[in-house]
């Protein structure tokens, strides 16, 4: 018997607690916690805002993710007002209700709550669920409350009438102006595949960029590169333009809109869409532009800096009219976009592609820069080599200097417009800036994309020219467009194979050392330095052996008399010969002046012999044991502050020293001479206190 109640008590524990389950949950959350609207106001489609003030009801539609105005005209909707209207919806919540059919107890009706004929009626539609169209709710908005701001809503199923916060009808009931978005172009930089800009009259062009491979290109009225950067903020200032204001009745004044009017014609085409702005005639009353706008996430929506114009314009596909502020700049840009907007750089080509560079000039043989094939020592980078072509000889190579020709690609790949001075030249003009016997021609020959450098791909030529007004003007062979360049360039772009040549002319192998050094005077027949290699330390510690210790070739040690000379040389003669050493081992030039040893050079413009002898004996070590040798250069008298040239009969060139080696040199030859700076000074002393 007890077991038999038991069960009956827990069957009837389980039944209660699954009806309070169904009843808890039938209830939606916002209606529990003192909400009016359901469901509903999570997904809209459709707002419709009815007001008795106003003629026509306003309607609001979500079109994927914007809401749009369908009525009364179609325009984009303000996105904060929306959601300003949104979230009033969602959160609105009763704080005080009594139902309607008590009100006829207290001889009231709907009538006294401005219900019955309410201001404000609001329409609400949910998104289509599959095939089910859904209910829409309306809400009725009456009067206001005689206490607090509060006014009267009449509930969707109309059995109850709620007070809520009067902030709702705050947002429903703004200007249609200020549900207007003011934004004109909504796609994104990122977004737009092309710009179109079309020019009014008198002069009517039409400029058309596009978006390929990265890289901005104009389509018409030129086949070219645009400037990516330009372009790209030309159409963030187009994402920026704002609406300062829109023209409600255009018969109220003249909006300039006719095709003789006109000033601009911009459309900006994205993913499956396009927007385009009809700019036409200046407002001749102006006004000062609102200040920039914000968008969701805070950043500020600033126009480029400068004066700023109100024009009329109106969208194509749309009816109203508006007033747009346009930067000076933005119009300038977009009026001349064909210039404005067009790469500067009248080159286009990889850098890393290119396998020779052929320069040409008049009356010079052709110099070739050949690039060669990595090494397993530089396995990343590539050498060159200079290839000279004489009609009475064969090719000659010579190693080239890897810098300068990078730097020389460098200059190639910045060489940029300074004027585009023709699209379309005519040959008298060709003529003129100087192309029917060009200054210099410049062959750049490029490798298949992935492919060795000996493999054979396109190649560019461009042509320099000199005009008869003595300006510089560049073109290629394809396409036909003039430009005008510094008049620099020729100078950066010497056909000289000196200018090229690998400044190492020498580099001694890690186990040379050099033994000795011995300076002379040529005009005075007098040595200046004569010490034997390594020198020895001041401290009397073992020397080493030109980055050797001595310890290891003690055969080779210097005599003790010359070791005792070599310790007593000042520091800054100690200082001299080890830079000496140091570029002997590296002999580097600054530049080449000659491509042969000459018994004289030019110094101050008259031929001089040469005026000092260097000579450095060598310790080389080969496969027969240790070899000597003696290297010898020849120095001029200092040329200036920073020239002075040598001459090298062993390698047969006559080039200028880099500073180190020059500065050397001066402390060697005028050290004993030069009196060192001037004394301090002295105070005189005080006078004698009286």
């Amino acid at each position: 018997m007890r077991t038999k109640v038991t069960l009956v008590l827990l069957f009837l524990n389980v039944a209660l607690f699954s009806f309070l389950y169904w009843l808890r949950s039938s209830i939606h959350p916002l209606q529990e916690q003192g909400g009016i609207l359901g469901t509903e106001v999570v997904n809209l489609q459709k707002i419709e805002i009815a007001a008795a003030a106003r003629p026509n009801p306003i309607r609001l539609e979500k079109r994927g993710e914007t809401w749009m105005i369908v009525q009364p005209l179609m325009w984009p909707a303000n996105e904060f007002a929306v959601t300003r209207i949104l979230n009033e919806l969602q959160q609105l919540r009763s704080e005080a209700s009594f139902a309607v059919k008590d009100l006829s107890k207290n001889g009231q009706s709907l009538a006294d709550y401005g219900l019955d004929k309410p201001p404000v009626t609001l329409t609400l539609t949910p998104a289509t669920s599959g095939n089910t169209q859904p209910a829409s709710t309306v809400l009725r908005i009456g009067d206001t409350a005689k206490v607090g701001n509060r006014l009267y809503v009449l509930s969707p199923d109309g059995e109850r009438v709620h007070v809520v916060n009067r902030s709702l009808v705050e947002s429903l009931l703004v200007k249609l102006e200020d549900l207007r978005s003011d934004t004109i172009f909504s796609v994104a930089v990122y977004e737009v595949r092309s710009l179109n800009v079309v020019t009014g009259a008198p002069a009517t062009s039409k400029v058309r960029i596009a978006r390929g491979d990265g890289r901005w290109l104009f389509e018409t009225p030129i086949t070219t590169r645009a400037n990516k950067s330009e372009t790209d903020v030309t159409i963030s200032q187009l994402n920026a333009l704002r609406i300062q204001s829109f023209v409600d009745n255009p018969g109220a004044e003249p909006v300039r809109l006719g095709p003789d009017e006109m000033t601009l014609k911009i459309t900006l085409e994205g993913n499956n869409r396009h927007e385009t702005l009809i700019v036409g005639g200046r407002v001749r009353d102006q006004a000062a532009p609102k200040p920039a706008q914000t968008q969701p996430s805070g950043t500020a929506l600033t126009p480029p800096a400068g004066p700023s114009e109100l024009y009329y314009a109106k969208m194509d596909d749309k009816d109203p009219v508006f007033e747009v502020a346009m930067p000076a700049s933005l119009l300038e840009r977009l009026t001349n976009a064909q210039e404005k907007l067009r790469d500067r750089k009248i080159l286009d080509f990889d850098p890393g592609a290119v396998t020779a560079i052929t320069l040409s000039a008049a009356g010079q043989p052709d110099l070739t820069l050949q690039r060669l094939e990595p090494t397993a020592a530089t396995p990343q980078s590539f050498n060159w080599q200079i290839v000279r072509r004489a009609a009475d000889q064969g090719p000659q190579t010579v190693a080239a200097d890897r810098e300068i020709v990078d730097r020389l690609l460098q200059r190639l790949a910045e060489l940029s417009a300074e004027v585009f001075v023709s699209d379309a030249p005519i040959d008298t003009m060709l003529e003129d800036k100087g192309f029917n016997r060009p200054a210099l021609r410049v062959k750049i020959s490029l490798a298949p994309a992935g492919a060795t450098p000996s493999a054979t791909g396109g190649s560019l030529t461009l042509l320099l020219g000199i005009g008869v007004d003595r300006h510089t003007y560049a073109k290629l062979d394809s396409p036909n467009y003039i430009y005008q360049v510094s008049d620099q360039v020729l100078q950066q772009m010497p056909v000289e194979s000196l200018a090229y040549r690998d400044r190492t002319i020498r580099e001694l192998p890690p186990g040379a050392r050099i033994t000795a050094l011995k300076l002379v005077d040529l005009v005075e027949q007098k040595t200046l330095l004569d010490t034997a290699l390594p020198l020895p330390p001041p401290d009397g510690s073992a020397p080493a052996q030109n980055g050797t210790p001595a310890a290891a070739t003690p055969a080779e040690a210097a005599p003790a008399g010359a070791e005792a000379a070599a310790a007593a040389v000042s520091p800054a003669v100690r200082a001299a010969i080890e830079t000496l050493v140091a570029q002997i081992r590296t002999l580097r030039a600054k530049k080449f002046v000659r491509d042969e040893f000459t018994k004289t050079v030019v110094v101050a413009g008259e031929d001089r012999p040469w005026r000092y002898q260097l000579t450095a004996s060598l310790s080389l070590v080969g496969g027969n044991g240790s070899q000597t040798a003696a290297s010898t250069l020849f120095f001029s008298e200092r040329a200036g502050g920073n020239t002075e040239y040598a001459g090298s009969p062993e390698f047969d060139v006559v080039f200028e020293t880099e500073q180190p080696l020059l500065d050397a040199l001066f402390t060697l030859v005028y050290g004993p001479r030069d009196p060192g700076p001037p004394p301090p000074e002295q105070e005189p002393a005080p006078a004698p206190a009286k």
